[in-house]
């Protein structure tokens, strides 16, 4: 009846587990990618949280596992957990009295062919550490010759986070034995093994964890379909500014322009409209950094947003923004940035160079010519890009690097307000480096 039991529980959990822990399984060897456990071996774990065994369970769906389980736990009167724990066929551990007869009944099940789950830890990590193993499991191993499948588990159980989970080679502890009676210094030997072992695995878990965050998408499909949404709702404004671009460095900057894979636009900063002309001096997708206050004001905000802007809190070093904003350069978008902070005008913002370093990205400092009327030209400077590696020595630079990265902004920028300054009219069609 147990068994039927057991196996009606595991087909009826199956999906809610998967929705649940949304397991991504990891192997230790790439050529044995097999999530049966062999009959009569040893799962041995560690331990996280307590719904390791319930997702052990699911995740071997086709390999019926049977869990030493605790007497505080196994004799609990909560709920269902007790009834459910005895019809799961797990074997009582009653640590109060130092009872040992759960290992003979383990190696006499193993030896039936049963398959055995353990969490030598005996407990949930303290402080978030792995606690030292008790050895029981390795005798129980070693009588009944039962080979260990070492797993590791982040213990990670969200609905909007996933579990990640790593299984082993197999291992056979009679190798690190020299008798068929082991002394007390081998069975802790072995102990040592299993456990360094996990931890191993676990180290590499979280390796794969921070490369999966380094490839990971900081712009999602979500965020792409409202930009693009936003642009095809803001596209009357190309018209309305009529953006006529100009070039500081002629045909050549014109192409270096067009070639710009990722980017800073660097831009003075006048008026509210400033965004939105850049938006319609650049069809494709970019985005813009903008102060948090101007997020939150209605109609405009709602723009704002629209026209991709990246919310910065101005009371604070916002960190959260800087690497945003960093983040999305590096998946090859452009940036807008006005460093100025406000349209009071003033010296730039360093941050725009500390964020240009993380990305390892051009900027490219941009005047906006104010039109006279609605019925003229907006007009669009775009000076000689350059590069914060070039006037840096290490990957960020340092506060006299700083200073002369504002230098060299500063007179990048003044020679486009120069070339600005020499357009008689924005309508004017007589240079041949705008468009």
């Amino acid at each position: 009846m147990s068994k039927a039991f057991l196996y009606f529980t595991k087909i009826q959990g199956w999906l809610p587990a998967k929705v649940l822990f949304k397991w991504k399984v990891l192997f230790e060897n790439k050529k044995n990618q097999d999530l049966a456990i062999p009959k009569g071996a040893m799962l041995v774990s560690n331990h996280k949280a307590l719904l390791d065994m319930p997702m052990y369970l699911e995740l071997f769906f086709k390999s019926p596992i049977r869990f030493l389980v605790g007497d505080v736990v196994y004799d609990t009167n909560i709920g269902f957990v007790g009834w459910m724990l005895k019809h799961l066929l797990c074997i009582r551990v009653d640590r109060a009295t130092m009872d040992f007869s759960f290992i003979e009944e383990s190696v006499k099940q193993l030896k039936k062919g049963e398959r055995i789950g353990i969490f030598p830890e005996g407990q949930l990590p303290r402080n978030g550490k792995m606690s030292r193993f008790t050895p029981s499991y390795v005798m129980i191993a070693l009588q009944a010759n039962a080979p260990i499948v070492p797993v590791y588990t982040d213990g990670i159980y969200h609905i909007t986070k996933r579990a990640h989970v790593m299984v082993g080679d197999r291992i056979n502890l009679r190798e690190y034995c020299s008798s068929e009676h082991p002394t007390k210094d081998e069975i802790q030997a072995c102990n040592e093994i299993v456990l360094n072992k996990i931890i191993e695995m676990g180290r590499k878990v979280e390796a794969f964890k921070a490369e999966e965050k380094k490839k990971k998408k900081k712009v999602t499909f979500i965020q792409k379909l409202l930009m693009d949404g936003g642009r095809v709702v803001l596209s009357p404004l190309i018209l309305f500014y009529r953006v006529k671009k100009y070039y500081v460095e002629g045909e050549e900057g014109k192409q270096k322009i067009k070639d710009l894979e990722r980017g800073i636009i660097a831009a003075n900063h006048q008026s509210f409209a400033d965004p939105f002309v850049l938006n319609a001096s650049f069809w494709y997708r970019r985005f813009f950094y903008t102060a948090s206050e101007a997020l939150i004001c209605g109609v405009k905000g709602v723009l704002l947003q629209a026209a991709g802007c990246i919310k910065i809190d101005r009371t604070i070093a916002d960190i959260k923004a800087i690497n945003r904003c960093a983040d999305v350069l590096k998946e090859d978008y452009l940036l807008g940035i006005f460093p100025q902070g406000t349209v009071a005008g003033g010296e730039p913002h360093t941050g725009v160079f500390l964020i240009a370093a993380m990305a390892d990205a051009p900027i490219v400092p941009t005047y906006i010519k104010k039109r006279k009327n609605i019925f003229k030209r907006y007009a669009v400077v775009f000076g000689r890009p350059f590069k914060t590696s070039d006037y840096c020595k290490g990957r960020l630079p340092n506060k006299n690097e700083m200073k002369l990265l504002t230098e060299e902004f500063m007179k990048r920028a003044e020679e486009c307000m120069e070339f600005a300054g020499t357009l008689q009219d924005n309508t004017d069609r007589s240079k041949t480096n705008g468009n």
